[in-house]
């Protein structure tokens, strides 16, 4: 979302990630640092602790970790004069004993030489196989709100809100129209 101001900017981009949280949890996104225009910050979700996901029909419990990495750039036309591009994320799956059983991960930054966008299979998984979770299975560009779909509707996640299809359609569409690539 644009923004006249790195603050609005920053401000207008995670109001929708808020509300598409809130269709699996009152936890809060918190944001490390300013809003110079250009520089890196982060935010997390619930201080980048576990969020812990009521499921239906009681089930073991799982639990979320969602991380992002953005700046304040400028932008022309409609999605300006500026606005958040998100330059790295992390978004994992744990189950109830705290491993990581999937996790979508984009870290182009990082001393990894993977820059694509992935998805690792991790030991929570149960797959047995070490390449597996070796592995980073290419993916396209994944946002907050495809992770949160496919949590809720593959592990039987109770949502806090009756509208959450409704919600996530919304906030995907914001995304949508303001990202930058893929």
């Amino acid at each position: 979302m644009a923004g006249t101001s790195p603050k609005q900017a920053v401000d207008n981009f995670i109001r929708p990630l808020q509300r598409a949280l809130s269709c699996v949890t009152t936890a809060v996104i918190d944001r490390q640092g300013g809003h110079d225009l250009g520089a890196t910050y982060a935010l997390t979700v619930n201080a980048g602790e576990p969020v812990r996901l009521a499921r239906i029909a009681r089930r073991p419990g799982i639990a979320i970790r969602i991380a992002q990495q953005y700046r304040v750039v400028h932008a022309e036309g409609d999605r300006g004069p500026l606005k958040v591009q998100t330059v790295a994320y992390m978004y994992t799956l744990e189950d109830a004993d705290g491993r990581e059983v999937f996790g979508y991960h984009w870290h182009p930054g990082s001393r990894s030489p993977v820059s694509f966008p992935h998805l690792h299979l991790e030991a929570g998984a149960m797959l047995g196989r070490a390449e597996l979770q070796r592995a980073h299975f290419p993916t396209g560009r994944v946002s907050v709100e495809e992770f949160l779909g496919l949590v809720i509707e593959t592990f039987d996640v109770r949502t806090r809100r009756r509208d959450w299809r409704a919600v996530l359609q919304q906030t995907q569409a914001a995304f949508s129209k303001w990202r930058t690539w893929g």
